[in-house]
Protein backbone atom coordinates (compact mmCIF):
# COMPACT_ATOMS: atom_id res chain seq x y z
CA UNK A 1 0.00 0.00 0.00
CA UNK A 2 1.96 2.98 -1.20
CA UNK A 3 0.90 6.33 0.04
CA UNK A 4 1.64 9.39 -1.99
CA UNK A 5 2.28 12.69 -0.36
CA UNK A 6 1.00 15.65 -2.25
CA UNK A 7 3.17 18.69 -2.01
CA UNK A 8 1.46 21.98 -2.40
CA UNK A 9 3.13 24.00 -5.12
CA UNK A 10 3.23 27.76 -4.85
CA UNK A 11 0.73 29.41 -7.13
CA UNK A 12 2.36 30.51 -10.35
CA UNK A 13 -0.75 31.55 -12.22
CA UNK A 14 -1.41 34.77 -10.33
CA UNK A 15 -2.36 37.57 -12.72
CA UNK A 16 0.41 40.06 -13.34
CA UNK A 17 0.05 43.35 -11.54
CA UNK A 18 -1.94 45.84 -13.55
CA UNK A 19 0.20 48.41 -15.34
CA UNK A 20 -2.69 50.85 -14.97
CA UNK A 21 -1.98 54.00 -12.96
CA UNK A 22 -4.47 54.72 -10.20
CA UNK A 23 -6.04 57.69 -12.05
CA UNK A 24 -8.28 56.58 -14.91
CA UNK A 25 -11.20 58.17 -16.73
CA UNK A 26 -14.55 56.82 -17.85
CA UNK A 27 -14.29 55.06 -21.20
CA UNK A 28 -16.47 52.75 -23.28
CA UNK A 29 -14.40 49.75 -22.14
CA UNK A 30 -13.19 48.33 -18.84
CA UNK A 31 -9.91 50.06 -18.00
CA UNK A 32 -9.06 47.42 -15.40
CA UNK A 33 -8.54 45.06 -18.35
CA UNK A 34 -6.49 47.52 -20.40
CA UNK A 35 -3.13 46.01 -21.37
CA UNK A 36 -1.99 47.62 -24.62
CA UNK A 37 -0.17 50.94 -24.64
CA UNK A 38 -3.07 52.47 -26.58
CA UNK A 39 -5.74 51.24 -24.15
CA UNK A 40 -3.73 52.50 -21.19
CA UNK A 41 -3.21 55.90 -22.84
CA UNK A 42 -6.97 56.21 -23.48
CA UNK A 43 -7.78 55.26 -19.89
CA UNK A 44 -5.31 57.71 -18.37
CA UNK A 45 -5.84 60.71 -20.64
CA UNK A 46 -9.06 62.68 -20.20
CA UNK A 47 -9.10 64.03 -23.75
CA UNK A 48 -8.78 60.55 -25.24
CA UNK A 49 -11.27 59.07 -22.78
CA UNK A 50 -13.82 61.72 -23.80
CA UNK A 51 -13.19 60.99 -27.48
CA UNK A 52 -13.64 57.27 -26.76
CA UNK A 53 -17.05 57.90 -25.16
CA UNK A 54 -18.14 60.13 -28.06
CA UNK A 55 -16.91 57.57 -30.56
CA UNK A 56 -18.85 54.76 -28.83
CA UNK A 57 -22.05 56.82 -28.66
CA UNK A 58 -21.84 57.74 -32.35
CA UNK A 59 -21.00 54.14 -33.24
CA UNK A 60 -24.22 52.99 -31.53
CA UNK A 61 -26.29 55.58 -33.40
CA UNK A 62 -24.61 54.85 -36.72
CA UNK A 63 -25.12 51.10 -36.29
CA UNK A 64 -28.90 51.65 -36.29
CA UNK A 65 -28.73 53.38 -39.69
CA UNK A 66 -26.07 51.44 -41.62
CA UNK A 67 -24.78 48.40 -39.72
CA UNK A 68 -22.47 47.17 -42.50
CA UNK A 69 -20.65 50.44 -43.06
CA UNK A 70 -20.50 51.06 -39.32
CA UNK A 71 -18.85 47.68 -38.74
CA UNK A 72 -16.26 48.43 -41.44
CA UNK A 73 -15.41 51.75 -39.79
CA UNK A 74 -15.11 50.04 -36.41
CA UNK A 75 -12.81 47.27 -37.68
CA UNK A 76 -10.54 49.68 -39.56
CA UNK A 77 -10.36 52.26 -36.79
CA UNK A 78 -9.64 49.63 -34.12
CA UNK A 79 -6.78 48.20 -36.22
CA UNK A 80 -5.35 51.65 -36.89
CA UNK A 81 -5.70 52.72 -33.25
CA UNK A 82 -3.88 49.61 -32.00
CA UNK A 83 -1.04 50.49 -34.38
CA UNK A 84 -0.69 53.86 -32.61
CA UNK A 85 1.14 52.05 -29.79
CA UNK A 86 0.03 54.56 -27.16
CA UNK A 87 0.97 57.73 -29.09
CA UNK A 88 -1.48 60.50 -28.12
CA UNK A 89 -1.71 62.39 -31.43
CA UNK A 90 -2.16 59.19 -33.42
CA UNK A 91 -4.96 57.97 -31.12
CA UNK A 92 -6.65 61.38 -31.12
CA UNK A 93 -6.53 61.59 -34.91
CA UNK A 94 -7.93 58.06 -35.19
CA UNK A 95 -10.88 58.85 -32.91
CA UNK A 96 -11.58 62.13 -34.73
CA UNK A 97 -11.56 60.31 -38.07
CA UNK A 98 -13.98 57.57 -36.99
CA UNK A 99 -16.22 60.12 -35.23
CA UNK A 100 -16.46 62.08 -38.49
CA UNK A 101 -17.25 58.92 -40.44
CA UNK A 102 -20.02 57.94 -37.99
CA UNK A 103 -21.43 61.50 -38.14
CA UNK A 104 -21.54 61.28 -41.94
CA UNK A 105 -23.75 58.18 -41.64
CA UNK A 106 -26.00 59.75 -39.01
CA UNK A 107 -26.49 63.09 -40.78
Amino acid sequence: NSSSTSVSKPKTNNPPPSPMPSRTYQTSFDCTKARSATEIEVCTNQTLANLDISNANLYNQSKQIDPGRTKDILINSNQDRRACNGEFNCIRSNYENSINQYKAIIN
